[in-house]
């Protein structure tokens, strides 16, 4: 399930909460800026709301760096 640009995650959480054999939702962000890229992700929970998991990296703008993060 991709959202469209500028949905509200709340809504979107909702709407996933819904659909049958839906049980986690990741979300991120990722931003780019002055050579940089800046990753955000959680897993949640789609019962209970709860973050299983969290991590962010900062990573050069380069593809070498990106990859090694798979």
């Amino acid at each position: 399930f991709q959202p469209p640009d500028g949905a509200d995650p709340g809504e979107v959480t909702g709407r996933l909460r819904d659909e049958p054999g839906a049980l986690y939702a990741v979300h991120g962000k990722v931003n780019a800026e002055g050579g940089r890229v800046q990753i955000n992700a959680n897993l949640q929970n789609l019962r209970t709301s709860e973050v299983i998991w969290s991590d962010a990296y900062t990573v050069p703008l380069a593809p070498a760096p990106l990859t090694a993060l798979r």
